[in-house]
């Protein structure tokens, strides 16, 4: 079996690993394309699946940073919920306590937040509610799993936007630059004991404390697919700014070769 075709437990997932599991699986997400399309630097990712790509990009860099945290700190990506395919993008456990990170990628949209309202580009999005309702699920299990309540925080990390404003925060999430995150996160107040931490950490990690049944499917690493689908979209995209260039380029020699013929008239 190949390395691509491995299964990892929670621990071993990568950042960004359901939604890329989505973008390679469903349909209707990536292009077949021949050898015109390359040549011509046709995307090997369709419109329905740019959402998926840039999301899963976002998850990527946020999990890059999240590595800066240090050892005192667990980080899980990708944290399957109940049966269906919701997924927590992070869980960060710490004696802070324990925090779902909402990852939204937006590169070059302007954001906008004022209490529940939540704006991209202007449209109206529903990421406050999202990540109140995962927080509140991930706190629910958690108490369940260790027997008392835990205190579990909901964030929004926002990256790649070209404007960031937050009005008014909203009531029960915190709503940050993803490049902030860690910094923010190290400036939290410990709410756990040494042993309430112990018995955290314990019980993160089983796929049982999560969902009841596992899924064979959901659990391949698909990564190196990804890495190589990654690959072809930059030829591609470096593709199309080449030909691009083509006419301004001949536009230019042209008019390079009348110059010289009307300053010497």
């Amino acid at each position: 079996m190949e390395a691509e075709d491995s299964r990892v437990d929670l621990w071993a997932r990568a950042p960004g690993h359901a939604v890329i599991h989505a973008l390679l699986s469903r349909p209707g997400m990536l292009r077949n394309r021949g050898a015109v399309a390359r040549l011509v630097g046709c995307s090997p990712v369709t419109d329905a699946g740019k959402s998926w790509y840039s999301g899963a990009l976002g998850e990527l860099e946020v999990g890059r940073m999240l590595r800066r945290l240090g050892p005192r700190w667990t980080v899980l990506h990708a944290l399957p919920i109940g049966g269906g395919d919701t997924d927590i993008d992070h869980l960060i456990v710490g004696q802070a306590g324990v925090f779902t990170v909402n990852t939204k990628h937006h590169p070059g949209q302007r954001v906008w937040v004022a209490g529940h309202g939540f704006l991209v580009g202007g449209q109206r999005q529903g990421y406050i509610r999202k990540s109140q309702t995962e927080a509140q699920r991930v706190a629910r299990l958690l108490g369940n799993a260790v027997g008392w309540p835990v205190p579990v925080q909901a964030v929004v990390a926002v990256l790649g936007s070209a404007s960031f404003t937050v009005k008014a925060p909203p009531i029960g999430v915190h709503v940050i630059k993803a490049g902030a995150l860690v910094r923010w996160l190290k400036r939290r107040p410990p709410v756990l004991t040494g042993q309430q931490l112990e018995a955290v950490l314990g019980v993160v990690g089983t796929a049982t404390t999560w969902r009841a049944h596992p899924d064979d499917d959901a659990d391949l690493n698909r990564h190196p697919q990804f890495d190589r689908l990654h690959r072809e979209y930059g030829r591609a995209r470096r593709r199309r700014l080449l030909l691009a260039t083509i006419p301004v380029v001949g536009v230019l020699l042209a008019g390079w070769a009348y110059l010289p013929g009307v300053f010497g008239r």
